[in-house]
């Protein structure tokens, strides 16, 4: 059984943030983040008796999710936020090459095609901002601040009032940076989010 059959059985991510957005900065429930986390662990070190340290050293993790770098380093080069500059902000190119990055034909993570019309694309908001500059500044300046701006303590509530609590479309856009990158990130963005969870320390320094 795959962890995404087994995850169906574990509170949804987004489940684990209250509050509304239009009202109040969201919160997450660090109790119930760190149920679901060590769940997590749990399945995993279970498949293969085998201790957690990395998605990429774990053999269940490599057989069930190894296609993901593949999908990752497409997203990478399509999005190409290495170039951008802040003089981009407002032009409309964040947003297109962010589209781009979506509409990978590989692209399984996501259901960005439209098929039950264009409203039901969880990217749908960044078409629709095309034709309105105070979008288009709005969702520029957030995507430059989580790619360029090293900017994780607030990129992650702006996106959720950009796209809504759709956790496909908000993990896909975290996914691209940060897949590859090492569990001491993961960890310093849990604490920006107030998540007092135990310290995870792999030890191969994945």
């Amino acid at each position: 059984m795959s962890w995404d059959i087994a995850a169906k059985s574990i509170t949804p991510t987004l489940d684990l943030i209250g509050g509304h957005m239009d009202n109040e900065k969201p919160k997450i429930d660090s109790y119930l983040f760190e149920q679901q986390f060590d769940a997590f662990l749990r399945f995993v070190e279970e498949q293969d008796e085998v201790r957690f340290d990395s998605f990429a050293s774990h053999p269940y993790l490599e057989r069930h999710e190894i296609y993901k770098y593949e999908i990752c380093s497409m997203a990478r080069k399509a999005l190409s936020f290495q170039k951008w500059s802040e003089n981009d902000i407002g032009s409309g190119k964040i947003i297109a090459d962010t589209i781009r990055a979506i509409e990978l034909q590989k692209n399984n993570l996501v259901a960005w095609q439209p098929r039950f019309g264009e409203q039901s694309r969880p990217h749908q908001p960044l078409y629709e901002a095309t034709s309105v500059e105070t979008k288009i500044n709005f969702i520029e300046a957030v995507l430059f601040g989580l790619y360029r701006g090293g900017k994780d303590d607030d990129s992650f509530e702006k996106l959720i009032k950009i796209f809504g609590r759709r956790y496909a479309i908000l993990a896909y856009l975290y996914f691209i940076p940060y897949f590859c990158a090492n569990t001491a990130h993961f960890y310093s963005i849990t604490q920006t989010q107030g998540i007092s969870i135990r310290k995870f320390e792999p030890k191969c320094g994945a």
